[in-house]
């Protein structure tokens, strides 16, 4: 499994999603998280990072 992001530019925010693929072919195997910043770039790609380790952590503790 691998973790993806995907930023989009839309109007004055960003559009953010963070989904789980498969390494093989990478389909989504599952959608984790959406959300809007109005932030600069840097500071969203910081931020789904953080959300994103942060899923992973959880998910390897259980």
């Amino acid at each position: 499994m691998l973790g993806r992001i995907v930023i989009s530019k839309t109007h004055q925010k960003f559009m953010v999603e963070l989904d789980l693929v498969l390494a093989e072919g990478q389909k989504i195997y599952k959608h984790i998280d959406l959300f809007f910043s109005r932030s600069g770039e840097d500071e969203v790609l910081s931020e789904a990072t953080f959300r994103l380790k942060t899923y992973f952590e959880k998910m390897k503790q259980s």
